[in-house]
């Protein structure tokens, strides 16, 4: 079996993406190879090479979460910690972006994300998210972030 054609770039990383024959997710390297888009994930040149969607691409961050999960770019995030003086839990959810304009991986608080004034506020270096839970991405669950922002942050007497 021969290699496929000719490989215009290889990704350094580990990636995330969406088969396109399956709508499964898969987990590897990215490569742009003949025009098309792969995750390649074997351990010979040419087994594991998996076609995807290329709107689901999401980079490792190099983090994992409470759960050891990995974290990719556009996974939506919680963080929960308990104020014992107040008995109040506060429930913060971030979205794991990789912006253009920076360098490197930052936390995007959902709450400002969805307010256009406050967008450019709506960075904040990355904090504890090995701490943090994946709660879902932007690609399986869309609506989600609307969902949390409506929910809002406090939550009483809930203990983390």
């Amino acid at each position: 079996m021969q290699l496929k054609g000719m490989i215009n770039m290889i990704s350094s990383g580990l990636y995330r993406a969406k088969r396109k024959a399956t709508d499964e997710w898969v987990v590897g390297y990215y490569v742009y190879c003949e025009e098309k888009h792969f995750i390649i994930n074997g351990k010979t040149r040419n087994e594991g090479w998996h076609e995807i969607q290329i709107d689901t691409l999401g980079r490792y961050c190099g983090i994992n979460d409470v759960s050891g999960h990995m974290i990719f770019e556009g996974d939506i995030l919680e963080h929960r910690f308990y104020d014992c003086f107040h008995n109040l839990t506060f429930v913060d959810c971030y979205i794991l972006r990789f912006p253009a304009d920076r360098l490197g991986f930052v936390l995007q608080s959902i709450h400002c994300y969805l307010d256009s004034k406050q967008a450019r506020k709506g960075y904040k270096l990355p904090r504890e998210a090995h701490e943090m839970k994946i709660i879902g991405n932007l690609v399986d669950n869309p609506d989600l972030p609307s969902e949390i922002n409506n929910t809002g942050r406090l939550r009483e007497g809930m203990q983390v």
